[in-house]
């Protein structure tokens, strides 16, 4: 008798396979059909990206080719039955981030160009990334127009609150560049270039091998490396497995060129 009574709850949890556009899945076992769909994207988003991919405000649950919204949706509402097969997508395809030179930061809709947000860091954003987790938004800006400074935030872009700022340089912001891992972020002023991890407040100085006595990226120290000259850095690119930051710079009356700077095994690859 008490097995047939058990019979019924046992059989109302839910099973579903989850999977990404890579091809990656997850199963996600014993669910009450209660359960949230919000719920549902943070488990699957645990499962499939870490914790670097847990924020949800820019990913869709697709059921075949429909959304499932959360909206106080939940499994059993949404018509959900055990079994199916669900698709976590990212929405980064339809929202853009732009930095403008007012200082504005602008989550604007690709669909009517709209702006869904907008906040400000500084008097000139100079450059701005997506994090991998599409959660958050590094913005690289400069304050004071006749002798700037450089500052690295990280918002947050569903809300456009402020999570942490860092310090780049003193001269104007240049580029910036989130990590594959979303891990770590390098940032550039026009002469500096710092390698942050966000939590902890000692970047690496990654041109000079200068900065804080107990500055390391993931336990690795960077050693000295060749400077680029007199040229300016203008742009910023970490390789696709993270293992390398790539550095371009120009102007300023000098060839400038491209550097590469390795992180895991510290030091200067090539220029």
């Amino acid at each position: 008798w008490l097995s047939a009574g058990l019979t019924p709850a046992l059989a109302s949890r839910m099973r579903l396979r989850v999977v990404s556009l890579s091809g990656t899945s997850v199963v996600l076992e014993d669910l009450d059909p209660t359960t949230s769909i919000g719920e549902i994207k943070h488990k699957a988003s645990l499962e499939l990206f870490g914790r670097s991919g847990v924020s949800t405000a820019f990913r869709q649950l697709l059921r075949g080719e429909s959304e499932l919204v959360d909206e106080g949706l939940d499994l059993a509402k949404a018509g959900v039955q055990s079994g199916e097969t669900l698709t976590l997508v990212s929405r980064r395809a339809s929202v853009l981030a732009t930095g403008h030179l007012d200082g504005s930061v602008r989550i604007l809709s690709t669909a009517d160009a709209s702006a869904e947000r907008c906040w400000f860091f500084g008097d000139q954003v100079a450059g701005l990334a997506w994090a991998p987790d599409g959660g958050r938004v590094a913005v690289a800006s400069s304050f004071g127009l006749e002798e700037p400074s450089s500052q690295l935030a990280i918002f947050d872009a569903a809300s456009g609150e402020c999570q942490e700022t860092f310090s780049i340089g003193n001269t104007a912001a240049a580029a910036v560049s989130w990590g594959p891992e979303g891990m770590d972020i390098a940032a550039a002023d026009a002469e500096t270039i710092r390698l942050f991890a966000p939590g902890k407040q000692a970047p690496r100085d990654l041109r000079s091998g200068a900065g804080a006595a107990t500055g390391r990226l993931r336990g690795a120290g960077l050693s000295t490396s060749a400077r680029l000259g007199a040229a300016l850095v203008t742009a910023l690119a970490w390789s696709p497995d993270g293992g390398c930051v790539a550095v371009g710079a120009g102007g300023n009356n000098a060839c400038g060129g491209v550097s590469c700077f390795a992180i895991a095994s510290p030091g200067l690859l090539w220029e």
